[in-house]
């Protein structure tokens, strides 16, 4: 789909969501991937800190690849830094996640994360 003619503002929603859902879906599947690991060793923390920061960079390059139909860069980026903050929201909500169900809360979390993901590609793209 070329895009012609879509809102603004749903663009720019959609590459919040879809952003931060695939910088948190990211986070969620590293913190699953490192659950047994063991933790204060210096691997897990540079495996830790990797993840993350490539979850937060995934969450703002996914938002300024969707975000290109706004145009302004100014926006773009705009767009992107929400849903970077999406995307941290998402890792906060990892640690209660963790502490409900482990394994299973983080997996959880991940599918909602691939849930929103479609649901806003759907709504506010697929036209």
């Amino acid at each position: 789909m070329s895009g012609q003619g879509r809102d603004p503002l749903g663009v720019a929603l959609a590459g919040v969501v879809i952003g931060g859902a695939t910088g948190g879906a990211i986070v969620c599947l590293v913190l699953t991937a490192l659950h047994d690991a063991t933790r204060g060793s210096p691997v897990y923390l540079n495996l830790l800190f990797l993840g993350g920061a490539g979850g937060l960079i995934a969450a703002a390059a996914v938002a300024w690849t969707v975000g290109r139909q706004v145009g302004n860069p100014f926006r773009r980026a705009m767009v992107a830094m929400v849903a970077v903050a999406g995307a941290a929201f998402v890792g906060a909500l990892t640690v209660v996640a963790d502490a409900a169900a482990g394994r299973a809360g983080l997996l959880g979390l991940t599918a909602a994360c691939l849930a929103a993901l479609g649901l806003a590609y759907r709504l506010l793209l697929a036209r």
